[in-house]
């Protein structure tokens, strides 16, 4: 008698990803935070050293907050 092993299903990058983080198609990821009554957003991880200052996000004047970066592939913090 075969066994087999039950499939289990990874992660993809997109569904473990915060929310209002994207991959876009062009290879970049774009991070976006909504109605936040912020003066500055910025974002830190692996991929810019941590350094909290490297990534500023841009306001629209609507409270929406955005960023698209290219970062190697792989997993990133």
């Amino acid at each position: 008698m075969k066994t087999t092993k039950p499939k289990t299903r990874s992660k993809t990058a997109r569904q473990s990803l915060p929310p209002g983080t994207k991959i876009g198609g062009n290879g970049k990821i774009h991070f976006g935070l909504k109605d936040t009554p912020a003066h500055e957003v910025f974002v830190a991880g692996d991929f810019n050293g941590w350094n909290p200052a490297a990534l500023r996000l841009e306001c629209n004047g609507d409270g929406c907050w955005s960023a698209e970066i290219e970062v190697p592939p792989g997993r990133h913090e």
